[in-house]
């Protein structure tokens, strides 16, 4: 057991000859299956070596000896990382050195079988078809050449009875050779195959978790999104189109109502999307909760304001350059039903509405909630009557920049503006209906590229 152990040792240090713990996997096998193969070579050519002095073939055992001048070589050279060098010094060196051998002793020696390693050696050394190639094309040559050469003119050495010592040896150390390398190559495949397996068990494993956490997540920004109840109490007539690009969403939607006829209801469009924009959207909409409820500041200008300080130095956003574009674009609206009048303050965002088959446009604040390059300033407060059937667009830009159609372009907002002003006449559900199957239609196979988030509410 302790002589097994001591020889399992063995092997496996001169394997990992040159091995390093940053060695690339197919680069590992290569080498492991090389250190071992010019090991096994080494003791083939030794027994040899010690026959041909046997049998006083002084040149044979001089030929032979060579090799371990070669093993000894190519180890440094492993050793300092000249790999590839290695790689065709060795099937250069073995197809000379087996052409010197059978040269040497003819066709009893039966060393021609060994041209069969050439091209099993350059399938495991090399990658380039073409490399592999050139060696097969050369030992095919070498093979043919030798076998017919031998078989018109005699060998240097002349030694009878060399077969049963020299030759049938040849044909064993041939089959175990190709036995052992079968071998190495399947216990490394089987090896590689287990490290893939259980490291697709710890990445499955961490999937789920993360999977957990953000499905966690997405439970608590739907909480704390605008609820059903809250809009339907609280708007006249409207739709939501929410799409998020992955699982939780930068896009969001906040309301409040903060007076009997006051209510707020905000858009917004978070830096990012998936886990990143969910990170800042649950941000802003703790931060608006707070100024609204916590300091009861109602006027949409003010709160944005507020905001904007508020988000800048809880992400300490001038401390480094990268944070600057970290914050919000929004549409902060206060409607009050009974005058039939809206305030809203615009963050690069913009709204809409629609007036018979007409959209009005405002300037919009084009600063973020957030660092901006430039001296901030305070948002603008707008206010606007509103009409009998006049629709209130707000949105963020995921609709207009998803990419798609027959050309593969941007949707575009002159194109959205269309679309808003053909389906005017129709019930907001049906716009809702219409609005979903012209993005699914536009984008077809291609990728969504951002979170969706189109409001609508008509005015009665």
């Amino acid at each position: 057991m302790k002589t097994n152990q001591i020889f399992q040792d063995f092997l496996n240090r001169i394997s990992s000859h040159g091995i390093l713990e940053d060695t690339p996997n197919t680069l590992r096998k290569k080498l492991k299956i090389l250190n071992l193969s010019l090991t096994g070579l080494a003791g083939i050519c030794f027994f040899y070596f010690v026959l041909c002095l046997f049998n006083k073939l002084f040149l044979s055992a001089l030929v032979t000896s060579t090799s371990f001048l070669f093993i000894s070589i190519s180890f440094y050279f492993i050793r300092i990382k000249k790999y590839n060098f290695v790689f065709h010094s060795t099937m250069c060196y073995g197809l000379l050195f087996l052409a010197s051998v059978i040269w040497l002793d003819g066709s009893w020696n039966y060393a021609y079988f060994y041209f069969i390693f050439i091209p099993i050696a350059s399938n495991i050394l090399f990658d380039k078809k073409t490399v592999i190639i050139f060696y097969l094309i050369v030992s095919i040559v070498c093979l043919i050449s030798a076998i017919h050469l031998l078989s018109i003119y005699p060998s240097y050495n002349q030694v009878s009875g060399a077969k049963i010592f020299l030759g049938y040896p040849n044909i064993i150390f041939a089959a175990l050779l190709i036995y052992a390398a079968v071998r190495l190559f399947k216990n490394e495949n089987l090896l590689y195959s287990l490290s893939i397996e259980f490291q697709n068990e710890v990445l499955e494993e961490k999937n789920r978790e993360i999977m957990d956490s953000i499905t966690y997540a997405k439970r608590i920004q739907n909480t704390l999104l605008a609820s059903e109840t809250l809009l339907k109490e609280n708007l006249p007539e409207y739709f939501i189109l929410y799409r998020p690009k992955a699982v939780v969403s930068g896009d969001f939607y906040w309301a409040s109502k903060v007076s009997d006829t006051n209510f707020l209801l905000l858009t917004g469009d978070c830096t990012g999307h998936g886990v990143p924009g969910a990170f800042m959207s649950l941000l802003n909409m703790s931060v608006l909760r707070e100024i609204i409820m916590g300091q009861n500041i109602y006027r949409p200008d003010q709160i944005l304001n507020l905001q904007r300080d508020t988000i800048i130095n809880a992400l300490n956003s001038d401390a480094a350059a990268d944070q600057s574009r970290d914050g919000m674009d929004c549409v902060l609206c206060s409607f009050d039903f009974t005058t039939r009048k809206v305030q809203f303050s615009c963050a690069n965002n913009p709204i809409w509405i629609l007036r018979g088959n007409e959209i009005i446009t405002f300037k919009r604040d084009k600063q973020p909630i957030g660092l901006h390059v430039g001296n901030p300033k305070d948002y603008t407060l707008q206010t606007f009557d509103l009409h009998a059937g006049d629709i209130v667009y707000t949105f963020t830009d995921g609709f207009a920049d998803q990419f798609g159609g027959p050309r593969g372009k941007k949707f575009k907002y002159g194109q959205l503006k269309k679309q808003f002003i053909s389906i005017n006449k129709l019930s907001m559900t049906h716009q809702k209906s219409i609005l979903e199957n012209t993005f699914n239609t536009w984008k077809g196979s291609l990728e969504q590229v951002d979170d969706v988030l189109v409001i609508g509410i008509k005015i009665k």
